[in-house]
């Protein structure tokens, strides 16, 4: 008989693995949060998170500055924040070993409210959307992560349905293609469109624009995540409540697949989708409510089609943002209007449960590690 089929054998390499697998896993992670400063809170913060207990520290402040509120990190640990300051600023942010923050380097955007960052896939240049702007700035990054010069602008133009919210363009989001790194993806809310550029890294120029999906008219398309496997991708709307279902095409464009709701049947009041996120197996898929203050958890077939599972209510009020960390079976959730970070665990079917712990803080807006 194989010595692998004796019980007291496979009982050791079990546990041989799970404390391999325990030693690998920290017992803490840091974090970085973003704010809104319109209440008390002073800029950038960041506190600590026990894996074991969901316990947080009381959040401290990193960095000074106004309305930080999205952020990005690269791979050598330098966060840049976008920031409201003078209608509409971008800061490079280097992070020491001891977790201290040191302003490295800023530009203006040349557009207000800059409310997305991506970095490219060589992290030599960085995209911000400029909500109310109208259009997306690009920076060339030194080799230790400096913004360089002023940047290129991309500009948008159009309008929708919405009286209040699509009267002029808003870029919500911008992303390089996971599946072709000489594309870039612009979400504009005000327009119902997803724009496709084509992007030089040896020059820094970019294509004129071009149309890669049309949302339906009010749809308010915001967010955008692609399937980690397959070549389809899920556009959060934020103005219906809705996500929409694409197959990438060979071209770069987008067909519409279908379409589903993150509401639960019968739900009437006012409510308006913020941000969405895909587990790394491509099986769930979770988006956040404000109005109904919840997380629509959806699972994926094969194919990718969404089901929906159910509506997990935040603890909170506004989720402006939430961080799903796949690998520590967690999501936090940025509840703005209720001045909290709330946690969840992550069941092995997709579904979260709540803990019993929460972090104080001032219109959190953005959660990433550090």
């Amino acid at each position: 008989m194989s010595i692998f089929r004796s019980p007291l054998i496979v009982l050791m390499l079990t546990l041989i693995s799970f404390l391999t697998t325990a030693q690998d896993q920290p017992s803490f992670i840091n974090l970085v949060i973003g704010t809104y400063s319109k209440q008390s809170s002073e800029g950038i913060y960041t506190t600590k998170l026990d894996l074991s207990t969901g316990i947080f520290t009381p959040a401290k402040l990193a960095f000074k500055s106004k309305d930080p509120t999205y952020l990005t990190i690269s791979k050598k640990r330098v966060i840049y924040a976008a920031l409201r300051e003078k209608k509409g600023v971008l800061k490079a942010l280097s992070i020491d070993k001891e977790g201290q923050f040191t302003f490295l380097s800023q530009q203006k955007v040349w557009g207000n409210d800059p409310c997305y960052l991506s970095l490219s896939h060589n992290e030599q240049f960085i995209a911000s959307a400029n909500y109310n702007g109208g259009n997306v700035s690009i920076f060339k990054l030194s080799p230790t992560g400096e913004l360089l010069t002023a940047p290129t602008i991309l500009h948008h133009a159009g309008q929708s349905l919405h009286p209040k919210r699509q009267t002029s363009p808003h870029p919500h989001w911008v992303k390089w293609s996971p599946h072709d790194e000489n594309t870039l993806y612009v979400i504009d809310l005000g327009t119902d469109k997803v724009m496709k550029y084509n992007f030089d890294y040896s020059t820094g120029d970019v294509s004129k624009g071009r149309v890669a999906f049309s949302s339906s008219p009010g749809n308010g398309p915001r967010h955008l995540v692609f399937h980690p496997t397959k070549k389809i991708a899920y556009i959060l709307n934020e103005l219906s409540s809705t996500i929409d279902l694409v197959n990438i095409e060979t071209d770069g464009s987008f067909s519409l697949v279908n379409q589903a709701s993150t509401l639960p049947k019968g739900y009437a009041e006012h409510n308006q989708a913020a941000h969405i996120a895909i587990s790394n197996t491509g099986k769930y898929l979770y988006a956040s409510n404000r109005g109904l203050n919840s997380i629509a958890v959806f699972n994926l077939d094969e194919n990718g089609e969404m089901a929906l599972a159910g509506n997990v209510e935040t603890g909170g009020d506004w989720p402006r943002f939430f961080k799903l960390f796949d690998e520590y079976g967690l999501l936090l959730i940025a509840n703005k209007k209720s001045n909290n970070i709330t946690g969840f665990k992550v069941q092995e079917d997709g579904n979260l449960l709540k803990t019993s712990h929460q972090l104080t803080i001032d219109q959190p807006t953005f959660i990433e590690e550090y």
